[in-house]
C-alpha cells in the first residue's frame, strides 16, 4: 500500500493497492498524526478508489485513524471503495461507522459545504 497526503479544507489521503496493515499501516498512522499536528484536526476524506484488497489489519488502521482524529474534533469520511470493499464495510458493520461517498469529489464537495 501506498499513499499520498493533501492538505486542504478538507484534507485527502489517498490510498492504493492492497491495505493490509503491516509497516505500511504504521507508516500511514505516522503520517496521520503529521497531519493532525499541522491542520489541527478538521476533515479528512480518504479515497479508497485505488485500494483492490483490505484485510482486517486494513480495517483496524481505518477505525484507529478514525478515533484519532474524532479525538481532536474532526472526522474521517471514505470514498471511492470499490464493491468488495463496500461488501465488507457492510459485512463488519463498518458501514454504520464510516460516511461513505461514491467518488473523492462528491465527499470532497460535501465536507468543503459544512
Amino acid at each position: 500500500m501506498t499513499f499520498e497526503v493533501e492538505q486542504g479544507n478538507p484534507s485527502v489521503i489517498t490510498l492504493e493497492g492492497s491495505a493490509l496493515g503491516g509497516p505500511e499501516g504504521m507508516q500511514f498512522s505516522a503520517a496521520l498524526g503529521e497531519l493532525l499536528e499541522q491542520t489541527g484536526g478538521g476533515a479528512i476524506v480518504v479515497d479508497l478508489s485505488g485500494v483492490d484488497i483490505m484485510n482486517s489489519s486494513g480495517l483496524g488502521m481505518l477505525v484507529a485513524a478514525s478515533r484519532s482524529v474524532a479525538s481532536g474534533g474532526g472526522r474521517i469520511v471514505l470514498a471511492g471503495a470499490n464493491e468488495n470493499l463496500r461488501k465488507l464495510f457492510a459485512m463488519t458493520r463498518l458501514d454504520s461507522v464510516f460516511q461513505t461517498y461514491g467518488s473523492r469529489a462528491e465527499a470532497v464537495e460535501a465536507l468543503s459545504s459544512r
